[in-house]
């Protein structure tokens, strides 16, 4: 996604903003400028302008209660700021304003304060971001989330449903149906992965319960565990002291930290670690064999 929040000014003075992914990327200007069928063929004195209203600090905005929420917490800019059109120049402080009141309106839909609960983010929906101890219920439908602050929680994620980046101690009870985190910082939990859900970075200390169906974590840090792996799942990298305690059906250990450790190695499954390859009962290497490592 592009930087939140995302929108468009024309010659008139009106602002066109998406609400939601059922176009594509809500903050992308050029997803924007397409679905209301903008023009966009000049440079000079051109008939519409990009903005952006952006954080200053998404860790500071993430502790923040719905009634601290200011234009202070926030940058306003425009996009090719130094060929802004005459009738944006003779204007500004009005169109500013304008804009400012879309990104007002985006708050109260696309930002979990401090402490809120979502009972549901429906189909298409996104939040870019989850405060500090905020509740969702439960993600359908190709929903987003961009940020879980520390301690937020996702009760269930279903049918391709995308959380970005989990912070310190957050945590997602299930995931399911091509759900995917990109990333876990220190602590945080995924207690179960079904049908092709990928975490792709778990932080120090990081936990996956459960993994089934082609599943994937990428990396996994300092001290974290996956309890079992089945169906082609694949482990990139562990460091030290991560453990995996079952791996079925052609999973794949790329690289284990020191004292880590596999309980079992079934069907075609290959690890290596300090120059011993470890290799799935009723295989047969030959010289000529790759390995992955």
């Amino acid at each position: 996604m592009c930087r939140y929040f995302s929108g468009v000014v024309n010659s008139e003075g009106k602002v066109f903003t998406l609400s939601d992914c059922s176009q594509g990327d809500p903050m992308s200007h050029e997803t924007i400028i397409s679905t209301f069928g903008l023009k966009d063929e000049k440079l000079k004195n051109r008939d519409i302008v990009r903005f952006e209203i952006t954080p200053k600090d998404d860790t500071v905005l993430a502790k923040c209660k719905r009634s601290e929420l200011n234009h202070d917490l926030f940058s306003f800019r425009w996009d090719e700021e130094k060929t802004l059109p005459k009738w944006l120049e003779d204007n500004p402080a009005e169109i500013i304003a304008k804009c400012w009141l879309a990104a007002e309106e985006s708050w109260k839909q696309h930002l979990l304060l401090d402490g809120e609960t979502l009972e549901k983010l429906e189909q298409n929906q996104f939040i870019h971001l989850m405060g500090t101890n905020t509740t969702i219920q439960q993600m359908r439908d190709n929903s987003v989330v961009h940020i879980m602050g520390d301690n937020s929680i996702v009760h269930r994620m279903v049918d391709s449903s995308v959380v970005q980046e989990m912070r310190a101690n957050s945590v997602v009870h299930s995931m399911r149906d091509n759900s995917v985190v990109h990333r876990m910082r220190d602590n945080s939990v995924v207690h179960y992965i079904e049908d092709s859900s990928v975490v792709h970075i778990m932080g120090d200390n990081s936990i996956v319960y459960h993994m089934w169906n082609s599943s994937v974590v990428r990396h996994m840090g300092n001290s974290s565990v996956v309890q079992e792996m089945r169906d082609n799942s694949v482990v990139q990298t562990m460091r030290a002291n991560s453990v995996v305690q079952t791996m079925r059906d052609n999973s794949v250990v790329h690289r284990m930290g020191d004292n880590s450790v596999v309980h079992l190695l079934n069907d075609l499954t290959v690890a290596r670690k300090n120059g011993t390859v470890f290799v799935a009962k009723n295989q047969k290497i030959t010289q000529q064999s790759k390995v992955k490592t």
